[in-house]
C-alpha cells in the first residue's frame, strides 16, 4: 500500500511504556469500542486495557493461535 508523506506522523517517547500510555490516552475510546490484545504481551498493554475500561470499551484476550487462524481465514488459507 504505497502511503503519501503527510500520512505519516512520527512520534518519539522515551521507551515502550510511555509509548503504550500515548495510544491509550489517544485513542478516542467509547463504549461501542472493543480492545483486543494477546494473552503474551508487555506489561503496559494492561494499562490501556485499564483506561479503555475506564471510557467504556470492553475488551477481549486472544491467544497467537487465534490471531494466526483468523489471519488464515480472511486470506483464504485452511488451517
Amino acid at each position: 500500500v504505497p502511503y503519501r508523506q503527510q500520512d505519516i506522523d512520527v512520534v518519539f517517547t522515551s521507551g515502550a511504556t510511555a509509548s503504550l500510555h500515548l495510544i491509550g490516552e489517544s485513542f478516542p475510546w467509547t463504549k461501542k469500542s472493543n480492545f483486543y490484545y494477546l494473552r503474551e504481551n508487555h506489561n503496559s498493554v494492561l494499562g490501556i486495557r485499564e483506561i479503555a475500561l475506564q471510557n467504556g470499551a470492553s475488551f477481549h484476550v486472544v491467544n497467537s493461535t487465534d490471531v494466526e487462524s483468523a489471519c488464515r481465514a480472511s486470506s483464504g488459507e485452511k488451517d
